[in-house]
This record gives C-alpha cells, sequence and structure tokens, in this order.
C-alpha cells in the first residue's frame, strides 16, 4: 500500500485511538471526496482536502463512540435504538425524502393487525421499488452479475457478529447523498468479491466493486457511474 494511506490511517488512529474505526474512516473519507471531486476547483489541493475531511470524519467518530459507550450503560434497549437512528437521520440529513420512507419499517413496531398489515404493503413496494433501482443500475453500468446473489444486509447484520461486510456497507452508506436510495449489496457464490448499487435523488447510478483481500476485509477495488432514470420515492 502507498504511504498517503498508511499516512492517512496514522492521522485518523491518532484521533480515535481505534485501528478498526481509523480504517473504516480513511476509506469513507475517499468515498466522500470521490462523491464531491466535482467541487473541488484546483486538483493540487485535493491532499489538503482529503486530510480536513478526514479529520473532521475521525472527531465525530470519536464522539459516537463516546456516545455509544454511555448508551451501553441504558437497559432500555427500545430507547437505545431509536436514540441512535434518529441520531443517524438527522446527521445524515435524510429528513422528507425517499430514504426515510425506505427506513420507516424499522421504526415503529406493529401493535395491531391494520398496522402489521400496512407494514406489508411497505416492504412490498419497497422491494418492487428495490428490482427497478437494480435493473436500472445493470442496464446502465453494465455488470457481469453471473453467479452473484442479492444479500440482506439487515439479516446478516442480526445472525453475524463482527460481520466485515458491514463495515464496508457503512461506509457507503454514510457516504451517500441526501434522498439517495438504500444501497443493494451483491456477492459472487465465491464470497470474495460483490458489489454495493447506489442510486441518488437526481437518478444517476453509482456502482462499487468490493473484494475481500487476505486479510479477510472488504475493500473497494473500483467505483462506476453513469446516467439512470429518476426514481420517485415511496410516499
Amino acid at each position: 500500500m502507498s504511504r498517503h494511506y498508511y499516512k492517512a490511517k496514522q492521522t485518523a488512529y491518532l484521533i480515535t485511538q481505534n485501528k478498526e474505526l481509523a480504517e473504516e474512516i480513511v476509506q469513507d473519507a475517499f468515498l466522500i471526496c470521490y462523491q464531491k471531486l466535482h467541487l473541488l476547483r484546483n486538483p493540487a489541493c485535493f491532499q489538503t482536502w482529503y486530510y480536513k475531511i478526514l479529520v473532521r470524519m475521525s472527531k465525530k467518530a470519536l464522539q459516537k463512540e463516546k456516545w455509544l459507550t454511555f448508551l451501553s450503560f441504558r437497559d432500555d434497549l427500545e430507547i437505545k435504538v431509536a436514540v441512535i437512528m434518529g441520531c443517524m437521520l438527522f446527521v445524515l440529513g435524510l429528513g422528507g425524502v425517499g430514504y426515510v420512507t425506505n427506513a420507516f419499517p424499522f421504526f415503529k413496531i406493529p401493535i395491531n393487525e391494520e398496522q402489521r398489515q400496512a407494514q406489508k404493503e411497505i416492504e412490498l413496494q419497497l422491494a418492487e421499488q428495490q428490482n427497478m433501482i437494480d435493473e436500472d443500475i445493470v442496464e446502465s453500468l453494465p455488470v457481469n452479475m453471473k453467479g452473484f446473489k442479492q444479500i440482506d444486509m439487515v439479516e446478516r447484520r442480526r445472525t453475524l457478529d463482527h460481520d466485515p461486510l458491514t463495515s464496508i456497507y457503512g461506509a457507503i452508506l454514510g457516504a451517500q447523498e441526501v434522498g439517495s436510495f438504500k444501497p443493494s449489496v451483491y456477492l459472487h457464490e465465491d464470497h470474495k468479491r460483490g458489489y454495493v448499487f447506489v442510486k441518488h435523488s437526481d437518478g444517476s447510478n453509482h456502482v462499487y466493486f468490493i473484494e475481500l483481500d487476505q486479510e479477510g476485509r472488504w475493500v473497494i477495488t473500483d467505483i462506476r457511474s453513469g446516467k439512470g432514470k429518476v426514481i420517485k420515492p415511496i410516499q
């Protein structure tokens, strides 16, 4: 790896004092820079710009770690989940657009048959919408889907502890723009490579190519972007 990667990782580690977290932040910062690259007028300033983002994200991550440590002493699981998810939505600015609709089923636990039926209808609509988005991405950014299968990240998170895929998924999720739709994850049958599909509110499509390295960590190896259909969020 280049000396720039180690320097960035060391910077994040000095702030967070957490090696795994530092690695995630280095990738997060890179993703944000990539998505906002068009805003950089002088390419010569890229390194300075990147490190400003890296330091800012490291400080925010440190504050989040301290907050989660505080929450771990609370016994009420429902309050804990509500506070964490609420803070995430506030920080990421995901109010009033498609992503809130995508997240709705996870915030409200149905307490009667009417609410359970409403949740099923929403989940069905979301599944149909996600299929429409993924088909558009495959058409606009041709990728080889042979041997690839979609992964349910919610179920995977529930059943697997310390899953490396969750880290890379979280990095991509955290770098999304306001109004983006929930990413889809596809893994190859060899479990060593995969895709993460992302659609923004302007219709643009993005595919993150990921691979499992020798240390058992998922890393981004390529990113492809292109124009796609504008999809309206489910109301």
